[in-house]
């Protein structure tokens, strides 16, 4: 077994916590926006994704169809946002509120407490991303692909 020295330790180290290095940071990024009018396009492999005091849109179509299944969070607070949600991939959509407007493709409108909303091509049992959205005092407006 070979021993690394120091200077490649410290090398190596410092390679993965420079700022510009996304090799990391992507895995489980987080997006925050506060204060702010910016529109995100998601992966899917975000931790999650933030918006307090803010307006945008979040587009969730460059999606890769899943080869197992994940999730992702989306934590609104005192926010307006429309999530372009793809009707092709395999989404499952979970909505828990207090005090927020939710308007889905379904023309249901949610106000307070919780909805699960499914893409077209939703299985049961097959592979599918899941988007986890918690929201106050906020309006959601869920569009399908076609729409946005």
């Amino acid at each position: 077994m070979k021993k690394i020295s120091d200077k490649k330790s410290e090398d190596y180290h410092t390679h993965f916590n420079e700022p510009n290095n996304n090799l990391i940071y992507n895995l489980g990024e987080k997006r925050n926006l506060i204060f702010s009018e910016r529109d995100i396009v998601a992966s899917g492999f975000e931790a999650s994704i933030n918006m307090i005091f803010s307006d945008g849109k979040i587009d969730l179509t460059k999606m890769k169809p899943p080869i197992n299944s994940r999730s992702f969070k989306i934590n609104l607070m005192f926010s307006d946002t429309k999530i372009n949600i793809p009707e092709e991939l395999p989404v499952l959509v979970k909505i828990n509120t207090i005090f927020s407007d939710v308007k889905e493709p379904k023309n249901r409108e949610v106000s307070f407490g919780g909805y699960d909303y499914v893409t077209k091509s939703f299985v049961d049992g097959q592979p599918y991303i899941e988007v986890r959205i918690q929201a106050f005092f906020s309006d959601i407006k869920i569009i399908p692909e076609k729409e946005f």
